[in-house]
């Protein structure tokens, strides 16, 4: 299975800075990494949607991604961009 690690930079990176205090140091705050089960349209657009969800939860706090279904929905067009490993 490979895994989709996307860098998301969006206007959420103004409340980072709190979150990304209480985490770990090392860690980007704006990466999310989701399972895909291949590289097509399809399971990327997916494997977006769940890395920009990660992403929300981390720096807006939890249940945020809920609340942010529709900015969940557009992913493809807020990623900076995107890996296979």
């Amino acid at each position: 299975m490979r895994y989709l690690i996307a860098v998301i930079f969006t206007v959420l990176a103004l409340s980072a800075v709190p979150a990304a205090a209480q985490g770990d140091a090392t860690a980007n705050p704006y990466e999310g990494r989701a399972p895909v089960a291949d590289q097509n349209a399809a399971s990327r657009a997916g494997g977006l949607r769940n890395a920009l969800a990660q992403v929300v939860e981390r720096v807006s706090g939890p249940g945020s991604s809920a609340r942010a279904a529709a900015v969940i929905a557009n992913a493809a067009n807020l990623v900076q961009r995107y890996g296979y490993e």
